[in-house]
């Protein structure tokens, strides 16, 4: 009888000789990048979130080295669902035919249409053409998967049964595996929680409601540091920055919102105040705090050392209530066969329901502890940040920076037309300054 001999497989690797381009872009060449922006009505706030749509593309396109400006184009004030009166949008879609973008950035792809059918019909006429499309949606799904710490969750998604295939999104209502240093990071860990806390910070943002002069969840606005940190003293609301004209002059103050909405209905006496003479007291007080604070580098390290090592407020390990959690799954089966058996058995089914409930409160405490985890690495990671920042500034700042207000000052409260209170960040820190009259 003929042997047969079973070989040893063998695999190799042919490597790419071309180094890999984007679509629509030939090698060597900068990529041609445009950016599409749109709002619907001619409000003010709306036009406010057209131009600081326009500036934050065109700093995003002359930021990036590979990136060439290929155009911002922008319509406001029309309606989303035609194109015929998007004089821009079809310039645009011109220039793509034209094969003159590879990219185009934009908040959503609803921006492209309102009307489905136009949408899908530009979108897949992009494709087709090799262009680009980078969303929004894209960008926080990067911002928010734990895969680019190199940690994965499982189970994100089940089959309800093997008959439909449906698959639905797991939103508790089954088991999921969280595995950390499944695979190498590409983020670290401190700058992905500092992501999710600024993400959170960003969403309760407030904003005045019409009817009641109560604040309610509102938009952030990257335009104005002070939008979302200046602050009425006698009635909590945002300060709101506005643009006074008088005998051909401007003038720029911020004021309360409920002041400027409902009078002195909800809010008596807040003041108005100038803008430079605001800057003026917020610069000063930032440099009192930098000198102040050269000596709290070192304890701002310290208790940046003692958050990482906290542990979970009940002090229980994490590994101890995944293998509990182990346990009761193996449990859970088996008393499921069991009910399945003799489904009249009033213990089988109560013991079921007992593991199924502590399961489910197990799977409610893990959650609270990855978020504590995620609350602790951003926390120890803006104390390093602001320990580091402080030993680093050898001289005061000669004038006021949006940059450095919004990073550091937690919040600004109006006291009264001479007076404001900063609040810094991480610290307990409050400092009174005079505002210049």
């Amino acid at each position: 009888m003929e042997q047969t001999v079973q070989q040893e497989r063998r695999i190799h690797v042919i490597p790419a000789t071309k180094q890999a381009t984007a679509p629509g872009r030939a090698s060597g060449r900068k990529q041609r990048v445009a950016a599409y922006c749109r709002v619907s009505t001619d409000s003010e706030e709306q036009l406010t979130s057209y131009t600081a749509q326009k500036a934050y593309y065109t700093q995003k396109i002359d930021e990036n080295p590979d990136w060439e400006m290929a155009g911002i184009f922008a319509d406001k004030g029309i309606t989303g669902t035609s194109m015929k009166k998007r004089v821009e949008f079809k310039k645009m879609i011109a220039a793509c035919k034209r094969g003159k973008i590879d990219l185009i950035l934009t908040k959503s792809l609803s921006r492209f249409a309102r009307n489905t059918v136009d949408s899908l019909e530009v979108v897949r006429m992009l494709r087709a053409n090799g262009i680009q499309g980078w969303t929004y949606q894209v960008v926080r799904n990067i911002l928010t998967n734990e895969r680019y710490i190199g940690d994965a969750l499982l189970q994100k998604t089940y089959t309800t049964d093997c008959i439909s295939k449906t698959v639905k999104k797991n939103q508790g209502d089954r088991p999921m595996v969280y595995v950390e240093r499944n695979h190498p990071a590409i983020v670290s860990k401190a700058m992905f929680y500092q992501v999710r806390e600024e993400m959170a910070r960003r969403a309760s943002k407030r904003k005045v409601m019409q009817k009641t002069g109560k604040t309610e969840q509102g938009k952030y606005s990257a335009k104005y540091a002070l939008s979302e940190l200046l602050v009425c003293g006698e009635c909590g609301t945002p300060y709101k920055r506005c643009t006074w004209a008088r005998n051909g002059k401007k003038r720029i103050v911020w004021r309360c919102v409920s002041r400027l909405e409902f009078g002195t209905k909800y809010c008596h006496a807040s003041p108005s105040m100038d803008e430079d003479k605001l800057h003026q007291a917020i610069l000063e007080g930032i440099n009192e705090f930098v000198q102040a604070g050269q000596g709290l580098g070192d304890e701002l390290l310290d208790l940046a050392s003692i958050v990482q090592q906290g542990g979970s407020a009940d002090g229980i390990d994490p590994l101890t209530l995944r293998n509990r959690l182990d346990t009761l799954t193996a449990q859970q089966a088996e008393l499921l066969d069991k009910v399945l058996e003799d489904m009249e058995n009033e213990e089988l089914n109560a013991q079921l329901k007992a593991t199924m409930e502590e399961k489910q409160a197990i799977l409610v405490r893990l959650g609270a502890l990855q978020q504590d985890e995620e609350q602790r690495a951003g926390q120890e990671a803006r104390l390093r940040e602001l320990a580091e920042w402080l030993k680093q500034q050898k001289s005061e700042f000669t004038e006021y920076d949006d940059t450095i207000t919004r990073r550091y000052v937690e919040r600004i409260t109006v006291v009264d037309a001479e007076t404001i209170r900063i609040k810094f960040r991480y610290t307990d820190v409050e400092i009174d300054r005079a505002v210049r009259t």
